[in-house]
């Protein structure tokens, strides 16, 4: 793929907005480069699996190179990131989760959304960080082309 073929946009709040141009004119909107269901699964599961004893948002941080959401708490004791990558669920919430199960959100099945968002996008890291009490889900992004030099831009931020 040539450099002036892809530009990417990031239009602030919404991670689905980074897009991926597609040979198209410029100020056409190009396909997400991250497919919406990936945000969906994950911000579902972020948002019905937390803990809601520990006092602190779902944060979701958006960065040149990948996009992180962060929820409260960790998994129950018998749930690995491999577990859960394999598609092993646990019901943190009961209730919020019969919602959920009721389709108000996006709804495709009940414990398979890590599953469903593994097949549509793979490069998805998860982090059980059970000393400071939050479970990350990091989607990372493909290299963004520097349209100046060919070489692929990597950011480093700092957090």
């Amino acid at each position: 793929m040539c450099p002036n073929d892809k530009l990417n946009v990031n239009a602030g709040k919404d991670p689905s907005a980074i897009k991926v141009q597609a040979g198209r004119g410029v100020n056409s909107p190009g396909p997400p480069e991250v497919p919406a269901i990936v945000f969906e699964e994950l911000l579902v599961k972020a948002l019905a699996r937390r803990d809601y004893l520990i006092s602190a948002p779902v944060r979701l941080f958006i960065f040149d190179d990948r996009i992180e959401i962060i929820s409260p708490g960790s998994p129950p004791n018998i749930l690995t990131v491999a577990k859960i990558r394999a598609g092993d669920s646990n019901i943190r919430n009961p209730i919020l989760a019969s919602f959920v199960a009721k389709g108000l959100p996006p709804y495709h099945g009940v414990g398979s959304g890590v599953r469903r968002a593994l097949a549509a996008w793979p490069d998805i890291d998860f982090t059980d960080s059970r000393e400071d009490d939050h479970f990350t889900a990091t989607i990372r992004g493909k290299p963004i082309m520097n349209i100046n030099d060919n070489r692929p831009r990597v950011s480093h931020p700092s957090h």
